[in-house]
């Protein structure tokens, strides 16, 4: 069924459309209201399955684990502070790097400057000792 994107979706029609038959696509469980008894099948319990606020946590999450900056995450998500997206999110922040997201090449001390690959990009401001 074509969509109408002119006008804003319900979010009932969101999930029904969109959002549920693209989980059911990749494998994933999508929420089933329950379903009375009728004659001819018995009465289904309701399933929970992935919301659409599961998804929210999972970008935060994989976004940290990448080593986005946790500012930058809260900004994304729209949190009131960066405490909030720490204290919810912090556990996936990598320990190594602070969840600073590091681009940069690792610095490289080299005595050789005649070799045009080996030389040095950190400056020696004091001499060595």
């Amino acid at each position: 069924m074509p969509l109408d994107w002119s006008q804003p979706l319900a979010m009932g029609t969101f999930y029904d459309t969109i959002l549920k038959p693209a989980l059911i696509a990749v494998g994933l469980p999508a929420s089933q209201p329950a379903k009375p008894a009728t004659k001819t099948r018995p009465a289904e319990p309701a399933r929970h399955g992935v919301r659409l606020h599961d998804l929210r946590h999972t970008f935060a999450t994989m976004q940290l684990m990448a080593g986005v900056h946790f500012m930058q995450v809260s900004k994304w998500l729209g949190h009131s502070t960066f405490t909030l997206t720490l204290d919810t999110y912090g556990d996936w922040i990598p320990e190594e790097d602070g969840g600073a997201l590091n681009i940069l090449p690792a610095p490289r001390v080299s005595d050789d400057v005649s070799a045009e690959s080996e030389v040095a990009n950190v400056i020696e401001l004091f001499g060595r000792s």
